[in-house]
């Protein structure tokens, strides 16, 4: 009978754990505190593992090009041309780390020189319409 007590609660135990799925199973991962921002747009609730929904939420706002008018000229930055790339799985870790309601700067990754390139290009337009307008 000694040998019986142990066997029947280990299979308590057992019976236990699989009626209760609540307590065994692995518990959910972490997610991003409610009211959490990414780049202006609410990000709260998504799972920090979730860096594909976090690249369809940024994705599309931030693979807009960027236009800088120049004098007479609108000067564009696309994405192809910086060669820029969200980071979502750097940035789910970002947000996963904020404060509810904070606004969480999306990581981006770019190409320095041809963001520079382009810095120059504008300058260079702002600096030969101005000259032409004859300010000095």
């Amino acid at each position: 009978m000694a040998r019986f007590i142990p066997l029947a609660l280990a299979a308590i135990v057992v019976a236990t754990l699989a009626i209760d799925p609540v307590h065994s199973r692995a518990a959910d991962p972490p997610a991003v505190a409610p009211g959490t921002r990414v780049a202006g747009l609410d990000a709260g609730g998504v799972p920090a593992t979730a860096a594909a929904r976090l690249d369809a939420l940024l994705g599309p706002s931030l693979r807009r090009p960027i236009e800088v008018p120049a004098g007479d000229h609108r000067l564009r930055l696309t994405e192809r041309r910086a060669r820029t790339r969200l980071d979502a799985g750097a940035t789910a870790q970002r947000a996963l780390g904020a404060t509810a309601g904070a606004d969480v700067a999306p990581a981006i990754d770019d190409d320095r020189d041809h963001v520079d390139a382009f810095v120059a290009r504008v300058a260079r337009t702002v600096c030969t319409s101005a000259c032409q307008r004859g300010v000095s």
